[in-house]
Order: C-alpha cells, then structure tokens, then sequence
C-alpha cells in the first residue's frame, strides 16, 4: 500500500495488526493445547513486543545523547531483563 498520507498509512498499519488479536484469542479458546505451549507462545510473543520497544526508543535515544549512553542503557535493560527472567524461572521450579 502506497500513499502520501502518513494518518491512513498509521490506521491500515494498526487495524491489519489489531486483528490479529480476535483470531488468536478465539483460536487460543477453541483449540485445546496445553499450558507449557500457551506459556512458549506468550513469552515469545511478549519477547517480540519489547524488542520492538527497546529498539523504537533506541533511535529516540541516539537522536537525544550519544551512543554511549545509549549503549550503556541497553546493557543495562539486558543485564536487568535477563535476571528477571533467571529468578522467575528459579521460582517457578519449585
């Protein structure tokens, strides 16, 4: 889809990625698949959402300082994003 106008390009964008949304709760409802997956499959898809956060503002934050601080921000939300998920899944094997 070709236009000129970024308000229609922004609303086809967002509907064609809303609708996804419906059709995966009632496929998610009506299919029967176990808890393990449905856990795989959220926590990839959660993965994928704040990938493309943290690299939205990563072109925020190059534009605003430098790549230092942008570079030691980003260590810090991995190092932080990874323990996160360490501890939980030390909890959860309990």
């Amino acid at each position: 889809m070709e236009t000129n106008n970024p308000i229609i390009t922004v609303l086809f964008a967002g509907f064609s990625l809303a609708i996804i949304f419906p059709i995966a709760a009632y496929l998610a409802t009506s299919i029967n698949i176990s808890n393990r997956i449905k856990s795989n499959i959220v926590g990839i898809a959660s993965r994928i959402f704040l990938g493309t956060i943290a690299f939205s503002i990563m072109v925020k934050s190059s534009n605003q300082g430098n790549y230092h601080t942008l570079i030691i921000g980003f260590a810090i939300g991995v190092l932080t994003f990874t323990l996160i998920s360490h501890f939980m899944q030390q909890k959860n094997k309990k």
